[in-house]
């Protein structure tokens, strides 16, 4: 835990070095081989590590520019602050190819049978709910090359609606992998 921690400082402390400045060849390399680091990237060729670091300092730049546009519309105090992840070093099409797993299929089950509740009493919420502080949220899941992101939301959901309308804390795991073999049947992978 100790490591992720310092991860996560190491990050912010690149981002924040980099916001508001032009991006240095010094600063992309300085956060590239932080990167390798950070996510025990190997390339097996100085031109695949080349070609790696071209899209990585995209991706950077891209990332630097967000946070930059985002905490001029939103002002001083701002929480919100992207950052580059495992797949900065890789173009569009490899990240679709690799992790979004191909064509989806649209799903045929009616909705017929779903019923709504027509209204809610809303006078009596707060303003404002943290649910992460409230221990509703989860840990952020990596599914890797799967395909099961709706599998992924719908077990998080679960899991938080779960420890809400329960109280049970801490937040219980759910399974994704039930929900996948559950719905294989209705054309999910």
């Amino acid at each position: 835990m100790r490591f992720k921690g310092f991860t996560i400082l190491v990050a912010l402390t690149i981002l924040q070095a980099l916001t508001s400045e032009a991006l240095s060849e010094q600063k992309i390399d300085e956060a590239f081989a932080d990167f390798i680091v950070r996510y025990q990237k190997e390339y097996h060729s100085e031109a695949e590590r080349n070609r790696r670091r071209e899209l990585f300092a995209k991706t950077l730049g891209d990332v630097v520019a967000a946070n930059e546009e985002h905490n001029e519309k939103s002002g001083i105090g701002s929480k919100y602050v992207a950052n580059v992840n495992a797949f900065a070093d890789l173009s569009a099409e490899e990240f679709a190819a690799g992790l979004l797993c191909g064509h989806t299929t649209t799903p045929t089950i009616p909705l017929s049978n779903i019923s709504y509740l027509d209204s809610y009493d809303l006078s009596n919420l707060p303003e404002s709910v943290d649910w992460v502080e409230a221990g509703s949220v989860g840990p952020v899941r990596n599914q890797l090359n799967c395909g099961c992101c709706y599998a992924v939301q719908a077990a998080t959901v679960a899991e938080g609606r779960f420890q809400i309308k329960t109280g049970i804390k801490p937040l219980i795991p759910f399974s994704v992998q039930q929900i996948v073999d559950c719905s294989t049947s209705y054309g999910n992978k």
